[in-house]
């Protein structure tokens, strides 16, 4: 089932919650099964609070209803992901981007990076799931590197091209400044590597996707 079939089935489950959020009457059930994946009614909530605190919304019904479904179709995803990932035993995953990761948010929350934990904490939000949620895409990125590896080609020509773009604006901007063409030639094919990797990153879920069971309880 595709994630854009799902829509009625979010409509009837979030009738039955929706009044229960923000009164903590939700129990832990299971709501959607994906693949060998769980999603619980926490699981939900969890998200819910996560998604509402990122963007500095309040949490209300009315803020509420506007992410839920966002919220479940999230969770779907990153469920999907996590079957490929254990389907291959991938547990690598950069460390470093995980850091700049947390930093981005704690800077965005007007916080310390060493106080994330206790800030999720003090608004009910489970700060091991957010971490290990964010691991799991890094480790997609690492399955997904190494599945397809081999077949990022590049067209040598296009690479020669945008140097000589970047080049003339580097120069139009600041004639003094000395170029280092080496190192815009790498940042020119590491821009195109990931360009390649975010296609077979794309591809390789809608596949994964269309063969994944989603049922909801």
């Amino acid at each position: 089932m595709k994630l854009k079939n799902i829509n009625i089935f979010l409509i009837i489950f979030f009738c039955i919650i929706q009044n229960n959020f923000l009164n903590a009457k939700i129990n832990n059930s299971i709501i959607v099964k994906v693949g060998n994946e769980i999603i619980t009614a926490h699981d939900v909530e969890n998200e819910v609070k996560t998604i509402l605190m990122l963007q500095g919304l309040t949490l209300n019904q009315e803020n509420i209803n506007k992410v839920q479904n966002f919220a479940v179709q999230t969770l779907i995803r990153n469920s999907i992901k996590e079957n490929e990932i254990k389907k291959y035993n991938e547990e690598s995953y950069n460390k470093i981007d995980l850091e700049k990761y947390l930093k981005r948010v704690s800077k965005s929350l007007n916080i310390e990076v060493f106080d994330l934990e206790e800030y999720f904490d003090l608004r009910g939000i489970n700060y091991t799931s957010f971490v290990e949620r964010y691991k799991n895409e890094l480790k997609w990125n690492t399955l997904i590197f190494k599945l397809y590896k081999n077949q990022i080609s590049l067209n040598t020509v296009e690479i020669e091209n945008e140097l000589l773009i970047k080049i003339d604006e580097v120069k139009k901007n600041n004639t003094n400044q000395k170029l280092d063409l080496e190192k815009m030639k790498d940042a020119i094919i590491l821009k195109k590597k990931l360009e390649k990797l975010k296609l077979f990153s794309r591809t390789h879920f809608t596949t994964v996707e269309s063969n994944t069971l989603i049922n909801f309880e």
